[in-house]
């Protein structure tokens, strides 16, 4: 999964429903509505606490490099210069997750180094400090770091009226504010009547819910399923092989 927290925990939900489920309920509620505003949002806020272990490594210079495989990162180089194996080097490595928020080991050829020996810049860039320079090559480079990044109040507003309306619903009770699907026209006795299908909500990238819209669009005003990147053919790339 994705996502690393909820956005929003059972204290945040609106007066009057805590009621309605038991607190193991909610906290299951306000993981699906995170869950739900995180991919409508574009992915952009995974919450705080995920942990990752990644072994980063130089691309091996072979035709299926141009080919850029699944898994391959694009910042470090290859195993191959003329002829030298140890060519790929630099003081700095782009680890996959962005923001990263801590370090918690780094190991060179199974060896911790000593945090003085590398620094973390710009959220996710590792860097070597000295003269030593990071061999993506040579050596094995494997990182255990933690990442994340917590929503803003209006999205833990946001999560929380949501979650209010699905508790609601699930509770069997009837002022739930969910879209639900209705018959867009019915012809009863010669006329006809329109009747709004809240479902367009969705295909739009919207609830139907004002708070929760209303944080949607300042976020994801374009509905885009995930944040954008930028890439440079000029790069070359590094092998990310991850546990998390």
């Amino acid at each position: 999964m994705d996502l690393c927290s909820p956005w929003a925990e059972v204290t945040d939900l609106p007066k009057g429903v805590e009621d309605k489920l038991p607190p193991d309920e909610w906290e299951q509620v306000l993981l699906i509505a995170s869950e739900a505003l995180y991919n409508l949002s574009g992915r952009q806020h995974r919450g705080t606490g995920c942990e990752a272990t990644v072994t980063v490594t130089a691309a091996p210079a072979t035709a299926a490099t141009l080919q850029r495989p699944e898994g391959w990162d694009l910042t470090h180089g290859l195993c191959w210069c003329n002829g030298l194996q140890d060519c790929a080097r630099s003081f700095v490595v782009r680890l996959p997750d962005d923001p990263v928020t801590s370090i918690t080991e780094v190991r060179e050829n199974g060896e911790v180094l000593p945090d003085t020996a590398y620094r973390l810049e710009s959220g996710r860039w590792l860097r070597r400090l000295g003269e030593e320079q990071w061999h993506t090559c040579s050596r094995t480079l494997e990182v255990s770091y933690g990442y994340g990044r917590a929503v803003s109040e209006g999205g833990k507003a946001a999560a929380a009226a949501l979650a209010a309306e699905i508790g609601k619903a699930r509770a069997g009770d009837g002022t739930s504010q969910l879209p639900t699907r209705l018959v867009s026209q019915i012809n009863r006795q010669g006329v006809t009547y329109g009747l709004v299908d809240r479902f367009d909500y969705l295909e739009r990238g919207r609830t139907g819910i004002y708070l929760v819209d209303l944080f949607l669009a300042g976020v994801n005003p374009d509905n885009r399923s995930r944040a954008s990147r930028v890439w440079s053919p000029d790069t070359e790339p590094t092998l990310i092989d991850r546990r998390s």
